[in-house]
This record gives C-alpha cells, sequence and structure tokens, in this order.
C-alpha cells in the first residue's frame, strides 16, 4: 500500500446469488410450492443462492485504491479520481474470495457507488 492513499485495501462482498455475468440475484425455478421453504436440489440456483445467503463465508472481490495500482504515480494527481478511485482486483472479479463473516464483523464498513456514468460516480455526494 502507498503510503499517501486515503484508505487501505477494501473487499467489496457480492449478493448471495450474484455472479459475474448477472447484476440480479437469481429467480426461483424450481416446481417446490412452499414459499417458506427451499427445495433439496442442489443445482437450484435459488436454493444456491439461499444456502450461500445462511452461510458464515461471504464471497468478495478486491479493491486497490488508485495510488496502490499506480505504484505512486497518478497523472491526475490531487484530483477527485485521485482520492477516491479504486480498481477491482481482476483475479477477485472472475474468481470471488471466500472470506468468513466472523472476520468482516467489527471492521469499519463504506459505502461504495460504482458506475459507468457522471450521475452514478457521484451518486451520494453533496453538492
Amino acid at each position: 500500500m502507498e503510503p499517501n492513499d486515503p484508505c487501505s485495501y477494501l473487499l467489496a462482498i457480492w449478493t448471495p446469488g450474484e455472479t459475474a455475468d448477472s447484476i440480479d440475484p437469481p429467480a426461483r425455478r424450481c416446481s417446490f410450492d412452499d414459499p417458506n421453504m427451499i427445495c433439496n436440489e442442489e443445482t437450484c440456483c435459488y436454493y444456491s443462492s439461499q444456502r450461500e445467503a445462511d452461510s458464515q463465508i461471504v464471497r468478495g472481490t478486491l479493491l486497490i485504491p488508485t495510488r496502490t495500482a499506480m505504484r505512486g504515480s497518478f497523472p491526475l494527481n490531487g484530483t477527485y479520481f485521485q482520492v477516491n478511485e479504486v480498481f477491482a482486483d481482476h483475479d477477485s472479479s472472475l474468481n470471488p474470495i471466500a472470506v468468513p463473516r466472523s472476520w468482516l464483523w467489527n471492521l469499519p464498513r463504506r459505502t461504495v457507488y460504482f458506475g459507468t456514468s457522471i450521475p452514478t460516480i457521484f451518486k451520494g455526494l453533496n453538492t
């Protein structure tokens, strides 16, 4: 980590059922009738999502602060992007790492907004 980075490495936690190819959690696709129960079919997407939500493990992607990612060099030195931008680790984006929930309970939390347009990037900021 670069000493001038405003934050240490971050972990973006994936929503249960989320995959690299989707933005929505999976819909229930099995023929199990009771809405208060989950089916026993291990290949059922809804079942897998529910099982993950109940587990003691979360999946996540590492986020790397700008200065660390650029090894201390950044062309827009002192700008909003140098201070606030993070880069997603490619490997953990494709294959999220498993982290025990107990490791995360007492850590500080931050809200991060992701986007590809100006309104979504600046969402939540005071004007």
